[in-house]
């Protein structure tokens, strides 16, 4: 069977629902579509957002799923969709290493809930995508996969810690990616890769392998390529998990938006941002304003000393997590994440009950700002996006301040979502971010295809 319509070269930048119909109709095999996505990897290999390879096994699951269509069975929402997950994200039987040298043989022993959902929908597993080690930086880079570099300019970094995910996403490398966020890890490196990303709700979609179910601050969440994708992804992997108590009651799968009346939305501006950002953000926001969206100027005050708090709550994670692993694996840290361990030894135990305190403080104050506006739009970073030798830890002053739209509803658990808006001078992809009340994703979801249909930049790829 061979593609009537669809170049093979096409295939790689297909969306899912699209991919999906031209499955079900008998117009493209998966076989096809997941041999292509792996032409594409071989080809753009200088990108090296792929930390663990699966292609024979993804070929082969392509092949089962062709042999259900003949048979005539029910198919799933990702029928013969391949996709990748990042690296920390358990699929059994494959390395799970958190980008870290010192868990370089680590290899998951069962499947995460979220690639259970997947599976079960009919995806197919295409690679592990890279990421910093333990997620620590905004940019991808480790000891143990080296550097991922940024599509659109080999130079830059697709940010982090999910710029793998983005990374493959924007070179065509598989239709889906599963990311995590836990500071702005789903929505900068969408911002870097003109690719889409959403932060839900805190426990919309379980995370059960996050040490404390009752003080995350981090997510799982998909990226795509297109708004509805991400749609469609997010009610594959959304629903309560009996291990994450953050997830139980949750609704699956999630509502479809309906607008109603016209969106109230509160726009911040921030200090120091860079011009070319600026004009993007304008350009997209000038996008909502002439399909309705009311734009308001907000006062962004809100977000003074979001770091001061994140930085606490999440250097005391990362060395609570490290304190279980040996001398050996120690010796084995890059030097900016032994400074992030050892910040986080040093805060004394009334400092972090102080960081949880504020933490509830921000979540209210949040809250609070609904009852005037209905979604609250941002630049993602004030930066399009960082080189790939920039220093970029999350324990540094320089990530408080550019990523100061970011961390904060990582505290407060609002779903966040992140929207390609255009492209400086110099290519460089930017992106707005839209932040809504807790379970807002449609919303966020269907004010992103207001953004994303008018837009003639969503023809240009990468020149790779």
């Amino acid at each position: 069977m061979g593609p009537a319509t669809t170049s093979v070269s096409e295939l790689c930048y297909l969306s899912a629902s699209e991919l999906g119909e031209l499955i079900r109709r008998g117009r493209v095999s998966s076989r096809e579509i997941v041999q292509a996505a792996v032409d594409r990897a071989s080809a753009t290999s200088e990108v090296n957002g792929i930390a663990v390879p699966l292609f024979d096994e993804a070929l082969e699951a392509a092949d089962k799923a062709d042999a259900v269509i003949r048979r005539g069975e029910r198919l799933g929402p990702l029928h013969g969709i391949p996709l990748t997950i990042k690296d920390g994200v358990a699929t059994k039987g494959h390395p799970n290493t958190f980008g870290a040298l010192a868990n370089a043989n680590d290899v998951a022993t069962s499947d995460d809930v979220v690639w259970q959902r997947l599976r079960d929908a009919g995806a197919i597993l295409l690679a592990k995508s890279t990421t910093s080690e333990y997620f620590h930086k905004v940019t991808t880079d480790s000891q143990l996969y080296g550097v991922t570099r940024n599509p659109w300019a080999l130079d830059y970094s697709p940010g982090g810690s999910s710029g793998g995910a983005a990374a493959c996403l924007s070179a065509g490398i598989g239709t889906l990616a599963i990311g995590s966020d836990g500071g702005g890890s789903l929505r900068w490196p969408a911002s870097c890769t003109a690719t889409f990303a959403i932060k839900p709700t805190m426990g919309r979609v379980p995370h059960v392998n996050f040490g404390d179910t009752f003080g995350n601050y981090s997510v799982l969440g998909p990226m795509a390529r297109s708004a509805g994708d991400l749609g469609l992804l997010l009610n594959v992997i959304a629903g309560s998990a009996s291990t994450d108590a953050a997830s139980i009651g949750r609704d699956r799968p999630v509502p479809l938006s309906n607008r109603g009346d016209t969106l109230r939305v509160g726009v911040v501006s921030l200090d120091g941002i860079d011009p070319q950002v600026e004009k993007c953000i304008a350009s997209g926001l000038q996008g909502l304003a002439l399909q309705g969206v009311a734009l308001t100027p907000f006062d962004g005050s809100f977000l003074d000393g979001s770091y001061d708090i994140y930085r606490v709550i999440s250097s005391v994670g990362h060395a609570a997590r490290a304190s279980f692993t040996t001398t050996d694996n120690q010796a084995k840290w890059s030097d900016s994440f032994a400074a992030v361990v050892k910040e986080g030894l040093g805060y004394a135990a009334n400092a972090y009950h102080a960081a949880i305190t504020a933490r509830t403080r921000l979540f209210r104050t949040v809250q609070s700002l609904f009852d005037a506006i209905d979604v609250i739009a941002m630049p993602v970073f004030s930066v399009p996006c960082l080189r790939i030798d920039d220093e970029s830890s999350v324990g540094l002053e320089a990530y408080g301040k550019a990523a100061a739209t970011l961390y904060p509803f990582n505290l407060t658990g609002h779903p966040a979502i992140s929207v390609p808006v255009g492209f400086t001078e110099q290519g460089l992809p930017v992106g707005l971010q839209l932040v809504g009340p807790w379970y807002s994703e449609s919303r966020l979801i269907a004010m992103a295809e207001l953004l994303e249909q008018p837009w003639l930049w969503r023809r240009r790829r990468p020149l790779l």
